[in-house]
């Protein structure tokens, strides 16, 4: 597997774990946090990698840059404007940090049919994706503009660019879609997970 050259990945990893009762990203399975189970997945694939988070020190052991939200305070939409000002490449795959399931297969299918678009996003049931997509810089403008009038839905932006959708179709010759974009919000959510995890 060659490392991308041409794009960043940038995982937002500045929620405060309100719902799962303590801070998910630390949490432990199979010996390592969720946190490391997704840079273990996307490493082999990105050359730029960059996480978007206030708590430098939290992160630190990744090894990797942590860079804050230049728009505090604003959810997903502040992430994402972060990661995009902050590359140094056109585009750009966002990650939310607290997915167990990624599948590199799919990253790099996605990346393979991004040239041209300004945004390729997988839609599951009429849903998109937002926190597995990819980005070009030409985005950056219309983020903020929408982050300023306090509008902070990601997918209310979609219609204003050249999108390209990842069907439900194409996920499925790389893995489930019911799996693969699944996040953990709860201490419940581990209950059904395929994965083992430990506390820490």
């Amino acid at each position: 597997m060659t490392q991308k050259k041409n794009i960043t990945a940038f995982v937002i990893a500045g929620g405060k774990s309100t719902r799962f009762g303590r801070d998910k990203l630390l949490y432990k399975y199979n010996d390592i946090t969720l946190i490391e189970r997704v840079f273990n997945i996307i490493r082999p694939i990105f050359n730029h990698i960059i996480i978007i988070a206030d708590d430098k020190e939290k992160f630190g052991f990744l090894d990797v840059p942590v860079m804050p939200d230049i728009i505090p305070e604003k959810g997903p939409i502040g992430g994402l404007y972060s990661g995009l000002v902050y590359s140094e490449t056109d585009l750009n795959f966002c990650f939310a940090s607290d997915l167990p399931y990624l599948n590199t297969e799919l990253i790099e299918y996605m990346i393979s049919v991004s040239k041209g678009y300004e945004i390729t996003v997988p839609i599951v049931k009429k849903y998109w994706e937002a926190m597995h997509a990819i980005y070009s810089k030409t985005c950056i403008d219309t983020i903020k503009a929408s982050i300023e009038a306090n509008d902070y839905q990601i997918i209310k932006l979609f219609q204003k660019f050249n999108i390209r959708e990842i069907t439900e179709e194409e996920i499925r010759k790389f893995a489930d879609p019911r799996d693969v974009f699944t996040n953990i919000n709860y201490v419940e959510d581990l209950k059904s997970t395929k994965l083992k995890f430990e506390t820490y």
